[in-house]
């Protein structure tokens, strides 16, 4: 799932930075994400929430105007990654 995500073609001539910011909902996370999306990378959030809110996002969306995938899991759990 996450790595399909990673690897997907790209079907314009410039390279896109991809990164997954895993807690990208979470204080330090969210900070993380605006500050990357906003030096120009794409970035998709893992995140299992257990110290966060999915809002946040809508709140990153907001300042960025971008919306960034999201993949709600647990590092914890090797399936998932």
């Amino acid at each position: 799932m996450i790595i399909d995500y990673i690897n997907k073609k790209n079907n314009t001539q410039r390279q896109i930075n991809k990164i997954m910011l895993t807690g990208g909902a979470g204080y330090i996370g969210s900070h993380t994400a605006v500050a990357l999306v906003k030096a120009g990378y794409e970035v998709a959030v893992y995140d299992n929430f257990s110290n966060s809110n999915e809002s946040v996002l809508d709140r990153i969306e907001i300042i960025t105007g971008k919306k960034m995938p999201l993949f709600h899991a647990d590092l914890r759990n090797e399936k998932t990654i």
